[in-house]
């Protein structure tokens, strides 16, 4: 920013406003906090860092220097009590896949050993076991369990140190611990640590030598102070003493492994939820090898209270959550409900390991990598005999022979897991059945099948009355009330046992206007009807467009019987289309095309050559591949595309649903650049809000799950990709042989910014796009250059472009800009003060906007906070009738005491109970602006959607900016995957680093390449691209 001459802000919040006082009615509301009551004696708590280490060597005496090593691979178990020999696949022949155990160990031991400096001994081989970088579900878990171990160990063995009640400290089972009274470390108050080493025994550890643990003072909190994590200074901000009632609350779960398995952010679930009432309706088995795990979430926030503004007080906040898990069995049992394999264990289709690897990489615990196209019979290896002579033998001939075990399966596939890194690196092949998939093992999203999503929405779809029966019992299994948990009670904190009640207020609901300022009413669901031939604000004409049916590839005879429905579907297009006061003609042809990527590019070609201006295609239900390739193509040809599921199509005109047809053809509108309607407040004192004047911004944040290639395409980008290659350089060729990855510039995953303003002629004809930038943890809007204009960074330009595009449609700059942004966490907000709003100022100035007003909210739906009626009608049985209606506001009581926040919601819950979103307003310089103003603004624009006759869960610019990100990356998905070039270039630029390892060849190479390539490694490397075609960038809504 100092070569732009840009000065950053400070990272103050503005002050919390006065709550809201208009009203059109009032509920009650109950929430899934619980007020913490502290010792009013404000006592202090200790911090310490805890390590802990293994060591598998005995002590000696000389150098303070320790040898250690971290957890790899090798700490890895198959199987629930660790069995898994493999037939290993060195040419010695000798057998090297045995697998970790569990360690199922037990909490007493005898004897202990206690060094008073840690600079008198010396342990070799130590494995340490806080430090050590491991993946997987179970994995977490089981450390956890070591971790519990050594601290009930130490607690019982070290009584000097931790005198009096064992309740009065505090571990998370990772690296901090808390205490209320300070450590005794004997020596004296300069020592800053101790070292216990503790003997191991035949029910402690007995694989290890000894335990080496290391505490470190690291600090102390006052309890009940809460000035230090309640500041409007984000950079003074201190939330020591939340992190210690979050670790003080989840005591109980932790320390009770019979009942909870623990993962990180709070999450737990119950092993035994009959225990605690749950019946066996709440626990739904899933397809596919998996179950539903009953569980919490459970967090500390700061909010105002029962006695409002001004006012600091703790809660907890516990969410139910439900959570497929998979089910431990063997890996041929999990093939086969998955689909692999059948029930004789043969592959169904032709080998193909990528498949196997999508469906079973995630299962840590197996440690699966690949999968070996022989059988256990046909894959053969050398082996040493008892006798000393060497045979070749099978897999089932070698756990028939020297294990004593007659695999069931011996058509199987194997499983090749790896384990160690360098020179130790081996390759195991294991039969299906020998393979045990570990418990507690949670199925990560990209492994969710439709089914299992399907069936896990329906599972987790909990009403609000279930959901405060459910809350109650979880609060009470995390020992939060009735009884309390005695690790609670020693530090003096008791939890309110009920939830926080408050007050919500009802907002104005806008109305809807159409053709002639004719308006439509808003009932109590947030929804409205339209009578018949009442003419959409702005119609749209078509007068070429054609109609596409994608197959499955089940051939003519089948699109024949659906020509008439297609044609039913276009004339009731048209009628319906005529009655709203468009004009859309009857279509130039209706064809169909296979689900190849190919045909779909002829028949855009094709349509191209043809003046096509809308291409609508009908999708069979079953073809899942097109949409993305859709809406890529769509870019490319500019062409303006609508895509319609043939079951949607089947129901509009087989079941007569009017209304389906209605948000099919609202949606034809939009697209062809129309608009639907507009909105009205009536309420005198909130006309303003709407005013033609002011702008609307929304952004939204789409990060990736994978890269892109990346390739260096300027002199700095170059420079920098010649120190990482010194840098490699340096390493051994010994290491250089087995690094797992190329060496050369990473593919950093970009990430895609959507946008969307109200930037048109009407003030309500929101314009939308997405931009690309590098992915960054810190959720920032990339400050970087365009390529088009160096001068501009990327988020100055993207506002100078909407203010220009306003000014040019609406003859005025605006008079206030009203930005929403989404995609940012509480803990990003000092970044967007910083950096974001400054470059927003900034460009506001470059355009003449001097005196205009800029407001700055962060809409939030990624909380835990529940809110729902505190009484509901025991006969309402449907999700919308036991929820809160669409225009109540919160914004007392389970606030923030500082941050000015409130939760509104705008939308109808169809199901479950409601997450109503939390609003953060973060910056604002209009000092007319109420708690009022922005509560009603924020509701209205919910109601901007254009497809739906009702409103959406967070505002119209931040909904639609979040749905232009999703778009942009299905667009970047499908141009990686099917663009010869780019993939050419990937392949070529991969190939030549692992060659070369040369980047001045590689630079050389480049200037060899055509200009397409260049134009599309631009494109796609991480660099910004507003579309040009106008009629693309007026597709207001992403479907």
């Amino acid at each position: 920013m100092d070569e732009h001459n840009i000065d950053p802000m400070e990272a103050i919040l503005p002050f919390h406003k006065a709550p809201g006082n208009y009203s059109e009615g009032l509920l009650t509301v109950k929430s899934n906090l619980y007020g913490l009551r502290l010792p009013e004696t404000k006592p202090k708590i200790y911090r310490y860092y805890i390590e802990i280490k293994i060591a598998t060597a005995e002590l000696t005496e000389g150098s303070p220097s320790e040898a250690s090593s971290n957890i790899g691979e090798d700490s890895r178990h198959s199987g629930e009590n660790g069995n898994g020999n493999g037939h290993g696949s060195n040419e010695s022949g000798e057998e090297n896949g045995n697998g970790n155990t569990t360690n199922g160990v037990t909490h007493d031991s005898n004897g202990s050993s206690d060094a008073e400096s840690p600079k008198e001994v010396r342990i070799s081989g130590l494995i340490n076991l806080t430090k050590a970088r491991i993946r997987g579900d179970a994995s977490v878990i089981y450390r956890r369990a070591c971790f519990r171990k050594v601290w009930n160990e130490m607690l019982a063995r070290n009584g000097e140190v931790f005198p009096g009640d064992k309740h009065r400290y505090y571990f998370d089972l990772e690296q901090t611990v808390y205490a209320l009274d300070a450590l005794n470390f004997i020596d004296s108050e300069r020592t800053v640590g101790k070292r216990i080493i503790m003997e191991t025994g035949p029910n402690f550890f007995p694989e290890a030598v000894k335990v080496d643990v290391t505490l470190k003072r690291a600090g102390h909190v006052v309890l009940g102070k809460y000035d230090p994590g309640v500041n409007l200074d984000l950079t003074a901000i201190n939330n020591e003493m939340m992190q210690f009632l979050e670790i003080v609350t989840s005591q109980a779960a932790l320390f009770n492994p019979d009942e909870h398995i623990v993962f990180a952010a709070g999450k737990s679930y119950l092993l035994a939820p009959e225990h605690y009432t749950f019946t066996k309706q709440d626990i739904v088995d899933l397809p596919e090898g998996t179950y539903v795990g009953l569980g919490s979430h459970k967090s500390v926030r700061y909010v105002e209270g029962p006695r409002g503004r001004m006012y600091n007080n703790a809660a907890v906040l516990v969410e139910s959550k439900k959570t497929p898990f998979h089910s431990p069995q063997s890996l041929a049992d999990k093939a086969y409900l998955l689909g692999i394999v059948d029930d004789e264990c043969r592959p169904k289709r032709q080998y193909d390991s990528k498949h196997f690897n999508k469906c079973l990489a995630a299962l840590q615990q197996v440690s699966c990598r690949s999968l070996c196209s022989q059988c256990l019979v046909q894959w053969k290896q050398k082996w040493q005999r008892h006798d000393g002579e060497e045979q070749f033998v099978s897999v089932l001939e070698y756990y028939r022979d020297y294990k004593q075990v007659e695999l069931q399966f011996p058509h199987s596939p194997l499983v090749l897991i790896k384990i160690g890194a360098f020179k130790t690196a081996r390759t195991l092949h294991f039969p299906m059945e020998m393979l045990i998939v570990v418990d507690n093992q949670r199925v990560t999203t990209e492994k969710q099948s439709n089914e299992l999503i399907s069936k896990l929405i329906r599972a987790c779809a909990i009403p609000p009355s279930k959901m405060a029966e459910q809350i109650g019992k979880h609060v009470k299994a995390l020992q939060l009330s009735d009884p309390i948990s005695p690790f609670l009670q020693q530090a003096q904190i008791s939890v309110i046992s009920r939830p926080l009640t408050v007050n919500a207020r009802l907002l104005a609901h806008p109305t809807i206007l159409y053709e002639h300022d004719m308006a439509q009413q808003v009932n109590n669901r947030g929804s409205w009807d339209v009578k018949v031939n009442t003419h959409f604000i702005i119609p749209a004409s078509c007068n070429s467009w054609a109609v596409t049916y994608i197959t499955d590839g089940s051939g003519q005879h089948f699109f024949n019987n659906q020509m008439n429905t297609l044609r039913e579907l276009t004339n009731q297009m048209s009628t319906l289309a005529n009655s709203r006061g468009m004009k859309l003609a009857a279509p130039l042809d209706i064809r169909q095309i296979p689900n190849t990527f190919e045909a779909l590019d002829g028949r855009f070609k094709v349509l191209k050559q043809h003046n096509v201006e809308f291409a609508f295609f009908v999708t069979y239900e079953r073809v899942k591949n097109m949409h993305d390739n859709m809406k890529l193509l769509e870019c490319q040809y500019e062409i303006v595309t609508q895509d319609l599921n043939s079951k949607t199509m089947d129901n509009v005109v087989g079941k007569r649903q009017r209304l389906t047809l209605e948000n099919v053809l609202m949606k034809t509108n939009m697209k062809l650049g129309g608009l639907n309607h507009s909105i009205r407040i009536d309420r005198q004192e909130f006309q303003q809000l709407l005013n033609p004047r002011t702008l609307y911004i929304g952004f939204g944040m789409n990060h990736p799950a994978g890269g892109m290639l990346s390739l260096p395409t300027t002199a700095p980008e170059l420079e920098e990709a010649a120190k990482k290659r010194a840098a490699e350089e340096k390493k051994t060729e010994e290491q250089k042989k087995y690094l797992k990855k190329p060496i050369g510039p990473p593919p950093p995953p970009p990430s895609v910014v959507g946008l969307a303003a109200n930037d048109g002629v009407h003030p309500f004809e929101f314009t939308g796009d997405y931009v690309y930038q590098p992915a960054r943890r810190d959720e920032k809007v990339a400050i970087l250059s365009r390529s088009r204009d160096e001068s501009r960074p990327l988020l100055q330009d993207v506002v100078e472009t909407i203010i220009t595009r306003f000014q040019k449609n609406r003859k005025f700059l605006p008079e206030k800009i009203v930005i929403y942004r989404n995609g940012c966490s509480e803990g990003q907000f000092a970044n967007v003060l910083v950096y974001e709003v400054p470059l927003i100022k900034a460009a506001m100035k470059n355009m003449g906007c001097n005196d205009t007003k800029l407001t700055f909210i962060v809409p939030n739906k990624l909380h835990s906070m529940r809110l729902y009626p505190a009484e509901i009608d025991p006969n309402a049985v449907k999700a919308p009738e036991q929820n809160i209606k669409p225009g109540f506001v919160v914004d007392t009581g389970v606030v923030h005491p500082t941050m000015d926040e409130f939760y509104l919601c705008s939308h109808t819950t169809l199901q479950g109970t409601a997450k109503v979103p939390r609003y953060t307003v973060i910056f604002t310089d209009d000092k007319d602006l109420t708690a009022d103003h922005v509560q009603e603004m924020t509701y209205a624009l919910a109601y901007g959607h254009q497809i739906v006759r009702s409103p959406t869960s967070i505002p119209s610019p931040v909904y639609i900016a979040g749905h232009y990100a999703e778009r942009g990356r299905k667009v970047v998905n499908a141009f990686m995957s099917t663009d010869t070039t780019y993939n050419e270039i990937h392949e070529y630029y991969r190939g030549h680093i692992q060659r070369t390892n040369n980047v001045d060849r590689y630079a050389a190479w480049k200037q060899d390449i055509s200009e397409e390539q260049q134009a599309k490694i631009n494109l796609f490397n991480s660099k910004i691209t507003l579309h040009n075609h106008e009629t693309l960038r007026r597709r207001r809504i992403n479907a």
